[in-house]
C-alpha cells in the first residue's frame, strides 16, 4: 500500500486562479494557512479554569493553538447538568469563544453517554458517574422527557458555537446490534433510531455523529456497519461515523487491516472522523513510527474528515488517575509533551507532519493569459497577487477560482 500515491491522489488538487485585469508576470504567492482535515484534540476544562498566569495553562494552550485547528469539547450531561436544571455551561462557553478567536473548529462530546461507570472525561470529574443519581430516579416518561430537554438546552446554548456533536457513545454490546446503553435499556430503544429523530427535529441545522469503539482496535466493525445499515435503511439521517482510535496494545495493527475496516465504513458515503485516538505505547520511538503511519494511514483515506487525540500532555492522559489505572488495569496512553512540555519524538514526529509534510506554499507569476496554476493540498489559502491579498478555499469539488486585483474588494476576497 502506497501511502503517498494515495495523499497525493486524495488530498491535493491542481488549483487555477483567473486574475481579470492582471498583466502577465505579475508575481502571486500562496500559502496554506488551514489544511482541509481535522488535526484535533480535546480541551479539558479544568486546565483551561487555572489562572491565566499558570505556566502550564499557557503552555497547554499555546501547543493546542499551535499544532491543532479542532477542538473537541467533553459537554457530558453529568457535568454540565449535574442536579435537574442547574446548568454548568460557563466554562464550555468561554472554551468555544476561545477557539472562535483562533478560528478553530469545535466539535461536541457527547450528547448521551449511558455507560454507568467511572467519569474519565476530565481531571475534575473522576469521581462522577456518566448517569447522574437524579437520572437513573426516573422512570422511562420522566427520563425521556429529560433527554430532549437536555437536547434543547444544548443545542440552544450552543447553537453558533459547535456544529457538530457525537450523539450517543459506546452503545454497542459484545454481539448483539441492540444498543446496550443505560438509556436504551430504561427507554426500550432496540435501535438509535428515536434519538437521531429527535436530534435532528430540535437541531435540524446540526451534525450528530454516532461514536464507538474497538473499531480499528477490536472486532466490532461488522456489528458497526450492520448498526449504521439498519439506520440509514430505515431512513434516519446520520451525520457522521465516528470511531475511537484508542489502541490498548503495544503497538497498533497493521495498514491492510485498517484500511480494510475503513472501506468497509465508507460503503454508506457519511465522513468517518477518529474521535479519540490514543496508544498505550512503552517504548516512545515505537510510537513515534505508529503515530506517523496512523496518520498518514488515515489521511491518505478519502472518507476520514480527521482525528482527534485524547490527550497531548503527559498529566491529561488517559487514565489519569491512579485509581483509574487500576480499575481499567491499563496504563496510561502515550502523551506527546512531557510533564515539563518537552517534545516526545512522537511530538516530533507530528510536528514534522502537519509543518513540514503537509504545508504547500510558494509563489509564481501570472502567464500571458492571465492564469496562474500551483499544485497543492485542499484546505483554506492566503494569496497575494498584485499587492491585493485574499483569502480562498480550494477543495476537491472547488479547485478554481477568479479574482480581479484591480477592482475587486479585498476585504471579501474572490469569487
Amino acid at each position: 500500500m502506497n501511502l503517498g500515491s494515495l495523499i497525493e491522489q486524495n488530498r491535493k488538487g491542481n488549483f487555477s486562479i483567473d486574475c481579470i485585469g492582471a498583466t502577465q508576470g505579475t508575481k502571486v504567492t500562496y500559502t496554506l494557512s488551514r489544511l482541509n482535515f481535522e488535526l484535533g484534540t480535546v480541551l479539558y476544562r479544568s486546565y483551561f479554569m487555572l489562572p491565566e498566569a499558570n505556566g502550564d495553562r499557557r503552555n497547554y494552550l499555546l501547543h493546542i493553538d499551535e499544532y491543532f485547528n479542532t477542538v473537541l469539547i467533553p459537554i457530558f450531561w453529568q457535568v454540565t447538568e449535574p442536579e435537574p436544571d442547574m446548568y454548568a455551561d460557563q466554562p464550555y462557553i468561554s472554551i468555544t469563544d476561545w477557539c472562535r478567536v483562533r478560528q478553530k473548529k469545535t466539535l461536541g462530546h457527547a450528547i448521551f453517554y449511558g455507560w454507568d461507570g467511572l467519569d474519565d472525561a476530565d481531571p475534575a470529574d473522576a469521581h462522577l458517574h456518566f448517569v447522574q443519581p437524579w437520572v437513573k430516579a426516573l422512570g422511562r416518561d420522566d427520563l425521556e422527557k429529560a433527554m430532549k430537554r437536555r437536547l434543547r438546552h444544548v443545542l440552544t446554548v450552543f447553537e453558533d458555537r459547535i456544529s457538530e456533536y457525537t450523539l450517543n457513545n459506546e452503545v454497542l454490546g459484545k454481539e448483539s446490534l441492540e444498543p446496550g446503553d443505560y438509556y436504551s435499556n430504561v427507554l426500550g430503544f432496540k435501535t438509535l433510531e428515536p434519538y437521531f429523530r429527535w436530534a435532528n427535529e430540535i437541531g435540524p441545522s446540526a451534525t450528530f455523529y454516532l461514536n464507538e469503539n474497538s473499531i480499528l482496535a477490536g472486532n466490532k466493525t461488522p456489528q458497526y456497519v450492520e448498526m449504521i445499515r439498519s439506520l440509514t435503511d430505515a431512513g434516519v439521517q446520520v451525520g457522521g461515523i465516528g470511531i475511537q482510535g484508542h489502541f490498548f496494545g503495544k503497538t497498533i495493527p497493521g495498514d491492510e487491516e485498517m484500511w480494510e475496516k475503513l472501506e468497509a465504513l465508507s460503503q454508506f458515503h457519511l465522513p468517518v472522523r477518529i474521535t479519540e485516538f490514543g496508544i498505550q505505547a512503552t517504548d516512545e520511538r515505537q510510537y513515534a513510527a505508529d503515530l506517523e503511519r496512523f496518520y498518514r494511514l488515515c489521511f491518505a483515506h478519502p472518507a476520514v474528515v480527521g482525528i482527534t487525540r485524547w490527550g497531548i500532555w503527559e498529566p491529561e492522559m488517559f487514565p489519569r488517575s491512579k485509581e483509574l489505572q487500576a480499575h481499567y488495569g491499563w496504563r496510561k496512553e502515550a502523551h506527546l509533551w512531557r510533564n515539563n512540555w518537552s517534545p516526545t519524538p512522537a511530538a516530533e514526529a507530528y510536528e514534522h507532519l502537519v509543518k513540514n509534510d503537509w504545508v504547500t506554499k510558494g509563489s509564481g507569476e501570472i502567464d500571458a493569459q492571465g492564469h496562474f496554476q500551483f499544485r497543492g493540498f485542499f484546505g483554506t489559502y492566503e494569496l497575494e497577487v498584485d499587492g491585493s491579498r485574499y483569502t480562498a478555499e480550494f477543495t476537491s469539488d472547488k479547485q478554481k477560482i477568479t479574482i480581479a486585483p484591480s477592482s475587486v474588494d479585498k476585504a471579501n476576497g474572490p469569487d
